[in-house]
């Protein structure tokens, strides 16, 4: 609701902000709008080009939108893995502690059971998605959050899950305002025809 998101933009005491985007790229609506919202919440925002990693210097919160919503499908995914690697590199070279979010667009349908299947072409992000939990891994010391958003989606929304400060590394918002994250469930087991009983050390993970 207006009055909850209005409340999530209050958490947030103020933080330097970093929004990696393409000045002309299909990101840019939201990339302008995020920096209207957030600059609304009282936080400082900065926007970089993806040439300009480098001039970095010490935010809190880095929000990589660069790539998000582009058409180039799979082939286009090498380009904003390795710019996000770069980004977790550098950050670990200057001592820089942040937290950094991975923007995506149809990645995470898993995360919302029930919602429609959307066509292979649609989905190219689920690599960058998969990559960025790589990230997860291999960078214990940061924070790093994926976040999946529909074609359309109100800056307002996306601003309220960046300064919520919970503890989920992994949203999916959906233009029907709902709201996925990812979590383990152990499942029955699964008995062969046959099985008079289950094993005692079975166990399905379904994620």
């Amino acid at each position: 609701t207006p009055q909850s998101q209005q409340r999530a933009l209050n958490v947030m005491p103020a933080q330097q902000w970093v929004l990696v985007a393409s000045a002309d790229g299909p990101e840019a609506a939201l990339t302008q709008a995020l920096v209207s919202q957030l600059l609304a919440a009282g936080q400082q925002v900065t926007v970089l080009v993806p040439q300009a990693l480098t001039q970095i210097a010490a935010p809190q919160q880095i929000v990589l939108l660069a790539g998000l919503y582009s058409e180039d499908g799979l082939s286009g995914q090498t380009g904003r893995c390795m710019l996000a690697a770069q980004l977790l590199q550098l950050c670990e070279a200057r001592g820089i502690t942040c937290s950094v979010w991975l923007l995506a667009h149809g990645a995470a349908r898993h995360l919302l059971p029930d919602m429609p299947a959307l066509p292979v072409h649609e989905i190219a992000d689920a690599a960058f998605w998969g990559f960025g939990r790589t990230l997860i891994n291999e960078y214990p010391r940061y924070k790093v959050c994926l976040l999946d958003l529909p074609g359309a989606i109100d800056a307002e929304r996306v601003a309220a899950v960046l300064l919520a400060q919970d503890t989920e590394s992994e949203i999916a918002l959906t233009a029907e305002r709902q709201r996925g994250i990812s979590r383990l469930r152990i499942l029955p087991d699964h008995l062969e025809c046959g099985s008079s009983a289950p094993p005692s050390n079975q166990r399905w993970l379904s994620f």
